[in-house]
Parts: C-alpha cells; sequence; structure tokens
C-alpha cells in the first residue's frame, strides 16, 4: 500500500509541475487589411526576395504616393551608389483572378515594370507580391521610413 501511495504521490507531483509549466505561445499574424491605393501609400523596404533576404549591403524601398499615384524607388542592387527611380504606378482589381494588381511604369519615356504584381498579402507592416507572370518571383516588403542618407531628405 505504501508502494502504491508513493507511486499516486509522484505521479501527481510529476502532473502539477507538468501544469504550471508556462505553455508556448504562437504569436498571432499580424491581421490582413483591405488593399487600397490608401493602404499601400507610404515606404517599404524589401525584406526577402524569392524568400532569401537580400545581401547585407543592398538594399530596395519604394514611397508609393497615393495623391498623385507616383512612386520613387532607392536600389543599390545593380550599382554601388544609391540609384533614385521614378515613375507612375496603378492598383487594379483583376477579375479573372480577383486579386488586386500593382503595376508601373518608369519615368522619362524607360517603359514599363518587367512585371505585375499580384497584391497577394498586405497588413499594417508587411506587403507581399507576386508576379503576375512568374509565381516564383516574390517580394516581401516591410513598411519602414526610408533613411535620410539614402533618400537625401
Amino acid at each position: 500500500m505504501k508502494r502504491l501511495m508513493k507511486l499516486w504521490f509522484a505521479a501527481t507531483l510529476l502532473l502539477g509541475i507538468h501544469s504550471c509549466t508556462p505553455s508556448t505561445v504562437t504569436p498571432q499574424e499580424e491581421p490582413e487589411i483591405e488593399v487600397t491605393i490608401n493602404n499601400i501609400s507610404g515606404s517599404w523596404m524589401l525584406n526577402k526576395w524569392n524568400d532569401a533576404p537580400l545581401q547585407s549591403t543592398n538594399y530596395v524601398y519604394i514611397d508609393f504616393d497615393r495623391a498623385e499615384q507616383t512612386y520613387v524607388l532607392y536600389q543599390n542592387i545593380d550599382s554601388p551608389d544609391t540609384r533614385v527611380i521614378t515613375g507612375r504606378f496603378n492598383l487594379y482589381l483583376d477579375g479573372s483572378i480577383k486579386k488586386y494588381v500593382l503595376r508601373g511604369e518608369y519615368d522619362h519615356g524607360v517603359g514599363s515594370w518587367n512585371h505585375r504584381y499580384i497584391i497577394d498579402r498586405l497588413t499594417a507592416s508587411t506587403m507581399r507580391l507576386v508576379a503576375l507572370d512568374d509565381p516564383e518571383e516574390v517580394c516581401d516588403y516591410v513598411r519602414t521610413d526610408i533613411p535620410s542618407d539614402i533618400s537625401g531628405k
């Protein structure tokens, strides 16, 4: 009987300790917000390109101006110094896929962006763009201020 009592006590103690350990809390994903020109307006930094982070010395920032439907892009992907690229953008609902698509044109008659991008996911602080014609082309942006040493502002 004593042996049974000891076993029962040990099991109760283990269960008590287990119930007191903190449970692993899974952080909830930030809720998606409606895709509108107002909600994409502002400054964004490319965080990942095709699920890989950029090299530590590279950057891409884009600032969307909703009132003028223009953008300013700051990047050093193909240059050792900051390249500033400007143009116009448009946001429209593609009825065939029922998703919003972002497209752009460069200033000075250079032409259109290489891709039109489906806004696959939009939260207050993140935006995922997937190329309409190439689903392997994925750009993950985070909302941020553009550093003044890059923007010159």
